[in-house]
């Protein structure tokens, strides 16, 4: 199960933070951001400190598609696209990392009602 809040930096890049439990009831947090501009920039994890985990490169390839590259000393481990429906209902996350194909679909949490 993960939970991810989509939000803006002060500079206008987009920030993802997320919360994920494994299979076995682990939890973990982690923050990365994106400017859109093809830079990878730095991915944390709660348990690796101010050390970045991974560097996240994030496209805008049409209106509402961006595609997602995430790397590790250097090597690619994941990749995918993340598609928002045209009604802003949901983001479709499809990727690839270690050899498979999965798909994540994420809805709005409407806390207030």
């Amino acid at each position: 199960m993960q939970y991810r809040i989509f939000d803006y930096t002060e500079q206008g890049m987009l920030l993802v933070d997320y919360l994920t439990m494994t299979t076995n009831g682990t939890l973990t947090s982690g923050n990365w951001t994106s400017a859109f501009d093809g830079s990878f920039r730095p991915e944390y994890m709660r348990p690796y400190g101010a050390t970045p985990f991974a560097m996240v490169r994030l496209v805008k390839t049409a209106d509402h598609a961006l595609d997602l590259v995430a790397m590790k000393n250097g090597v690619v481990f994941e990749t995918g696209r993340l598609v928002i429906a045209p009604d802003g209902k949901t983001l479709t996350f499809t990727y690839q990392a270690g050899g498979k194909t999965s798909v994540a679909v994420y809805h709005p949490w409407d806390l207030i009602h």
